[in-house]
């Protein structure tokens, strides 16, 4: 007689299982990656520098592409989407203000790696605007969704049954651990690796790092406004998230969509992407001018 213990699940109660572990909403996610022309690896290994242990991101979907300068051979530009994928039917707020002119996010939020995105300084900036560094920083404030956004978050809370009595309650629970911080510790060592398989002062090669959380469920916003406070559905937030760690310090701007948004945020990039491609390459001249003159100064992320 065959026991509960022993006894095999139907294909419907297995397919139950990965749908609820969230294993085919990661499918469906890097199939629109794919479709998009994107390079997709599933459940990526990384890292964690913090605690020494070898860890995954669910997807880093990859677009690299050849620059065409033939003065130096070769020279790629690599656009990097890390995600992870959040199956959970648990109602996600993020608290959203305006952007104030003091406080507001900057290039440097933006995981970039390469000699082409040496951010300058604010003195640099100010004394030297037509340098190619202030130049390229200038494109970015001007070209980046997560700097040209009018509302940001940087709060946000988990919604969840409190019991049987039919109440809620609001916390932070594991979004933070299970997703937010991951991101972080998986592109800080997508950059790390990356600067140590070609040190990038001694090339033109570049990369742009696009940390995005993808939820199945909803998506709400809060703004924090004078009055009663409005939450609505949204699509699409940009989060700056304050990391600070043993190894890591610093703010990153991620992005939190929703699986309905995913194929217009991946427009979004792509446009973003080709841009900021024609704007390197028609100042290629003047970036391997200050490589050359800068090379030794770039430093390990």
């Amino acid at each position: 007689m065959t026991t509960q213990r022993n006894a095999r699940p139907s294909r419907d109660r297995l397919l139950r299982a990965i749908q609820s572990a969230g294993y085919l909403f990661e499918n469906e996610v890097g199939r629109e990656f794919e479709r998009a022309g994107y390079q997709v690896q599933f459940n990526v290994n990384y890292e964690d520098e913090e605690e020494g242990l070898s860890r995954e991101i669910d997807i880093v979907a990859t677009d690299a592409v050849s620059a065409g300068w033939p003065a130096h051979a070769p020279t790629w530009y690599y656009t990097q989407v890390v995600a992870a994928c959040r199956a959970s039917s648990s109602p996600v707020i993020f608290f959203t203000r305006r952007i104030p002119h003091v406080g507001a996010p900057t290039a440097q939020s933006i995981p970039t790696l390469g000699s082409a995105f040496e951010w300058p300084s604010k003195q640099i900036l100010e004394e030297k605007p037509d340098d190619i560094p202030s130049r390229v920083y200038q494109f970015f404030m001007k070209n980046d969704h997560r700097l040209t956004t009018p509302r940001i978050s940087s709060q946000f809370c988990v919604v969840k049954p409190r019991g049987g009595d039919g109440s809620w309650e609001a916390s932070q629970g594991s979004f933070f651990n299970e997703s937010l911080s991951p991101l972080v510790k998986a592109v800080s060592y997508l950059k790390r690796i990356g600067f140590e398989y070609k040190p990038l002062q001694q090339s033109l090669d570049a990369a742009i790092y696009h940390p995005v959380i993808v939820l199945r469920d909803k998506l709400y916003s809060c703004d924090v406004v004078a009055g009663e406070p409005e939450i609505k559905e949204a699509d699409h937030i940009v989060f700056n998230s304050e990391y600070i760690s043993k190894t890591f310090r610093g703010h990153v701007l991620i992005d939190v969509i929703t699986r309905q948004y995913l194929e217009e945020y991946i427009a979004l990039i792509k446009a973003e992407t080709q841009r900021l491609r024609k704007f390197l390459e028609g100042n290629f001249e003047e970036i391997e001018k200050y490589v050359a003159e800068h090379g030794g100064g770039i430093e390990k992320p």
